[in-house]
């Protein structure tokens, strides 16, 4: 499974990087960017959902 960020939903208010700072960094221009491999077990996952779930502009997504 994979964390996604839509790019075009996306406004930057972050709270993503603020909920899991291990799975979120920050670009440029101040937005969110993941890493682009898969998620290393359950915990992640978990931290990847919570950050879903908190995103204003539910610009994230897990994926297979």
């Amino acid at each position: 499974m994979r964390v996604k960020v839509n790019s075009e939903q996306c406004q930057g208010h972050l709270v993503c990087a603020f909920k899991a700072a291990e799975l979120f960094d920050v670009d440029d221009r101040g937005y969110a960017v993941t890493p682009d491999r898969p998620l290393a077990g359950e915990a992640e996952v978990a931290m990847a959902r919570d950050a879903a779930n908190f995103c204003p502009e539910r610009a994230i997504e897990l994926v297979p």
